[in-house]
C-alpha cells in the first residue's frame, strides 16, 4: 500500500466498511452496515449528520405518482422515530404530483441520527475532509481525511462514496459522465417564523385562482379541503410578476414556492437559487452562496408585502451551506436514462424503487421542466459500481444515471433507499470476501427484503 503521506501504520485505523460522507445517503448506509455487524466509520466534512434531511425541507420520495409507498426500509424507521418524539407527523398524502411529504424538526434530525449511529456502534468522524485515496492497484484500500488535528489515514475493506459530489470516486480515477450543459442550479433554504398559516389558508379558499394548478393530479382540483391540507404551496406566476414588476424582489424562479410545518407557525421557503454555477468549484459555490444569502432580506420583505399571512413574519434560520442539486455522477456498470424513467422500467438487479417525478430547474434562467411519472422505475445494483474502480459503492445522487434521470432519484427518500442497499452490499461483500462488483445480486436482495425494503 502507497502514500504520499507519512504515517505510523502501527496506528492507522482500520475498519470493515468506510462511508465517506454523512448525508442523506451516508448516514444510513452506516447505519445498515453496522447493523450487519460490520466495524464502521463515517466521514463527514460538516459538525453534523443528515445533510439536506436536516435542512428543513419536506422528505420528498416515499410514494410514486400513483400514492403507493415505495420506500420503506431503514428510512421508514427513521419516520417512525421522528414521528415517535414529536419531530415530525409522519407521511402527509397530497393531490399534488409529489403524493406525499414528511415535515420534520430540522434541529431534531441532528441528534437523532446521531443517537441511531451510536447505538448501532458506528464511529463518527465529523469535521474531516476526504483529500487523497489509496490504491493497490485499481481498487480502494484507504483515504486520507484532513480534520482539525491534520491528516489521517484510514483503511477499509469496502468503501462507500456518499458525498453527494462523488468525491472519493474522483480521486480515485473512476469515469465520470460530461454531459454538455451546465448543472441544475444549487439553493439557499431559509426558514421564515411567526407565519399565520390559516390567514394564508383562508386568503386562498377566497382566492383559488392564486394558487397554481400544474401540480395537481389529473381529476384533482384546488377545493376549500385541499387548501385546508396541503402544506405546500405554489402561487400564481402573475402575483410574482407584480412583485417584481414593483422591484420589491427579483425573482430566481417562476413562482412563489414554500411548505409550511405542522403544528407550528414556521415556512420553509426554497425560492433563493443561482444560475451559471459548477458546485464542484470552489469559486463557483462561492459566488453562489453569497448571491443567495444577499437576497435573503429582499425575499423576506417581498414574502411580508405580498403573501397574506406573512405580515409578522421574521427570517429565522438559514441552511449553513447551499443546497446543491446536481454536480458529478460516476459512469457506472450501467446508466440509468430518461427512458428508464418515464417507462417505469425495472431490472433484475434493482435494489431500491424512485418514484418522484422529473423536476429539472433550469441552469440558466428562472424557468424549468416538471415531467409528471406514475409508476415507479427501478435502480439497478449496477449503477451503483464504478466501471474501473474495485472495492468501492456510489450512493446518493451521484450515481449512474443522465442528468434527466438524476432529477428524479435525487430526492431524499430515494437516495436513503439507495444508501440502505449500498451499506447493505458492502458488508456482504466484506463477510463473503468478495468485491462489490461480484456479489451476488439474489443474496443483496433477499437481505434488503428482510429489512423491510420496497424492491418490486
Amino acid at each position: 500500500m502507497e502514500t504520499r503521506y507519512a504515517f505510523n501504520h502501527d496506528s492507522v485505523p482500520s475498519y470493515d466498511v468506510v462511508v465517506v460522507g454523512g448525508g442523506t445517503a451516508g448516514w444510513i448506509s452506516a447505519l445498515a452496515a453496522a447493523r450487519l455487524g460490520m466495524k464502521t466509520i463515517i466521514v463527514e466534512r460538516k459538525g453534523y449528520l443528515g445533510g439536506v434531511l436536516a435542512s428543513g425541507l419536506h422528505i420528498l420520495g416515499f410514494h410514486d405518482g400513483t400514492g403507493r409507498q415505495v420506500v420503506k426500509g431503514l428510512a421508514d424507521e427513521l419516520v417512525t422515530e421522528l414521528v415517535r418524539t414529536g419531530q415530525s407527523d409522519g407521511y402527509h398524502l397530497s393531490d399534488l404530483w409529489h403524493s406525499s411529504f414528511v415535515s420534520v424538526n430540522s434541529f431534531m434530525v441532528k441528534p437523532i441520527l446521531f443517537e441511531m449511529l451510536y447505538q448501532a456502534g458506528v464511529t463518527i468522524r465529523l469535521f474531516s475532509q476526504v483529500v487523497d485515496v489509496v490504491m493497490a492497484g485499481n481498487a480502494v484500500t484507504g483515504i486520507v481525511a484532513e480534520g482539525r488535528s491534520g491528516k489521517e489515514l484510514i483503511t477499509g475493506c469496502t468503501f462507500i462514496d456518499a458525498s453527494g459530489d462523488a468525491v472519493l470516486a474522483h480521486l480515485a480515477g473512476a469515469a465520470m459522465l460530461s454531459e454538455p450543459g451546465a448543472r441544475q442550479p444549487p439553493s439557499l433554504a431559509v426558514r421564515l417564523e411567526n407565519v399565520d398559516v390559516g390567514r394564508l389558508r383562508a386568503y386562498l379558499i377566497e382566492h383559488p385562482e392564486e394558487y397554481l394548478t400544474y401540480r395537481l393530479k389529473p381529476g384533482c382540483s384546488v377545493t376549500p379541503e385541499f387548501l385546508m391540507d396541503t402544506p405546500f404551496f405554489f402561487l400564481s406566476e402573475d402575483k410574482l410578476r407584480g412583485v417584481a414588476y414593483k422591484g420589491d424582489y427579483f425573482p430566481f424562479i417562476d413562482r412563489f414556492m414554500f411548505s409550511v410545518m405542522p403544528s407550528t407557525r414556521a415556512a420553509s421557503i426554497n425560492m433563493l437559487r443561482a444560475h451559471h454555477i459548477d458546485c464542484t468549484r470552489s469559486d463557483s459555490l462561492s459566488e453562489a452562496t453569497i448571491n443567495c444569502y444577499r437576497n435573503c432580506v429582499s425575499l423576506l420583505d417581498a414574502f411580508k408585502a405580498h403573501i397574506p399571512g406573512f405580515e409578522n413574519a421574521y427570517l429565522c434560520d438559514c441552511e449553513p451551506e447551499i443546497l446543491v442539486r446536481e454536480t458529478r455522477r460516476i459512469e457506472g456498470e450501467y446508466t440509468l436514462t430518461a427512458d428508464d424513467t418515464f417507462a417505469g422500467r425495472h431490472f433484475a438487479d434493482q435494489i431500491a424503487l424512485s418514484g418522484y417525478f422529473v423536476d429539472i430547474h433550469s441552469s440558466s434562467d428562472d424557468k424549468g421542466q416538471w415531467i409528471r411519472t406514475e409508476k415507479a422505475f427501478g435502480i439497478p445494483y449496477r449503477c451503483l459500481l464504478p466501471r474501473t474502480v474495485e472495492q468501492l459503492l456510489v450512493a446518493g445522487r451521484c450515481i449512474s444515471g443522465s442528468s434527466e434521470a438524476s432529477a428524479s432519484f435525487r430526492v431524499m427518500a430515494t437516495c436513503m433507499a439507495i444508501g440502505q442497499a449500498a451499506g447493505t452490499a458492502a458488508a456482504l461483500s466484506c463477510q463473503n470476501k468478495v468485491t462489490p462488483r461480484n456479489l451476488e445480486i439474489g443474496q443483496l436482495r433477499k437481505q434488503l427484503l428482510e429489512h423491510n425494503t420496497i424492491l418490486d
